[in-house]
């Protein structure tokens, strides 16, 4: 499978320029989640992908409150899209609606979000989890009591 970048509900900037540096120990980036939006995805990302690439993919969502999560979910499921074999929830991102926090940071936050996930989907659900925490195990448990398939560890 291949994973594709992050997709949230509308169409985002990322970061300006630059976004790479060079350090002692390697590149830093800082892309910061630019997409066109679940729309374009769906559009043209999709189908461009089902006739040209011939593994699965697996689709990176991303938002601003639980709400944006489920509903970018729906969206890609409603697209039947033969190609795609899963989602992946990126929860480093800031929760807008609790003042900034990510969601990958309060284990009872990430239990919401991902069963919100799970109920707006019926593809397999891997959660992205955030790398700094005290211990991932109440994070581990959050999201499989909460429906998650698989964990990725974790995000940069």
């Amino acid at each position: 499978a291949i994973t594709a970048k992050g997709v949230r509900l509308e169409p985002w900037p990322g970061n300006g320029m630059p976004r790479h540096a060079e350090v002692p120990g390697g590149l830093v980036n800082a892309i910061g989640l630019q997409g066109s939006g679940v729309a374009a995805f769906v559009a043209s990302t999709l189908p461009w992908y089902a006739q040209n690439v011939k593994v699965p993919m697996i689709a990176n969502i991303w938002g601003g409150s639980i709400e944006e999560y489920a509903e970018v979910a729906r969206r890609l499921t409603a697209a039947k899209s033969p190609s795609l074999g899963a989602l992946e929830m990126n929860v480093s991102c800031p929760n807008v609606k609790a003042g900034g926090h990510t969601f990958g940071q309060d284990p009872k936050v990430l239990h919401e979000v991902v069963a919100a996930v799970r109920a707006a989907t019926d593809l397999p659900l891997i959660v992205k989890l955030a790398p700094n925490v005290p211990s991932i195990v109440p994070y581990v448990q959050a999201c499989e009591e909460a429906g998650a398939d698989a964990l990725s560890l974790i995000n940069t």
